[in-house]
């Protein structure tokens, strides 16, 4: 079996109401690690804890990521132009594009676009102050990465 067991204890996970119908507790876990598989234990107590039987053995597989570019770059090639550049991850997960964010502070990076290739000019940007620019890996699902190490560009005036 590959994976983590971990075992839940939750009392009354399927708990029988005057209706006739059942009612389900759900639990969220946030799992620390993508593609790896999980597997969990759901068991039912009486009030007393004095009987307590297995319902069953579940498992979920959580989503590998992509990982984010490596060595991004960026270089002003005029006051109001800058090139980025970066290394593809290798992780051997296809990808389907770059997402590129641009901002002024590195706290508050706003997303530029989506490009299919690992370099990208961006214009027009402001002269005389810095830039700081991440880039995130998306694959075809849609699953993206965290974002690089932020790059940081001064234009001139």
């Amino acid at each position: 079996m590959h994976g983590r067991l971990l075992h839940l204890l939750a009392n009354h996970v399927f708990q029988h109401d005057p209706s006739g119908h059942g009612r389900h507790n759900l639990i969220y876990l946030c799992l620390p690690h993508g593609g790896n598989t999980y597997y969990f234990t759901v068991e039912q107590f009486d009030k007393g804890v004095t009987f307590r039987r297995c319902l069953g053995v579940v498992s979920a597989t959580t989503v590998a990521l992509p990982w984010p570019p490596a060595n991004v770059t960026g270089t002003a090639i005029s006051n109001v132009q800058i090139r980025l550049t970066w290394t593809a991850a290798q992780t051997g997960m296809s990808l389907a594009s770059y997402r590129v964010f641009q901002e002024g502070s590195p706290s508050n990076l706003t997303e530029l676009t989506a490009f299919r290739r690992d370099n990208h000019i961006v214009d027009p940007v402001t002269p005389g102050i810095t830039h700081y620019y991440g880039v995130e890996s998306a694959n075809p699902d849609g699953h993206v990465s965290p974002k690089s190490v932020l790059a940081q560009v001064t234009t001139p005036n």
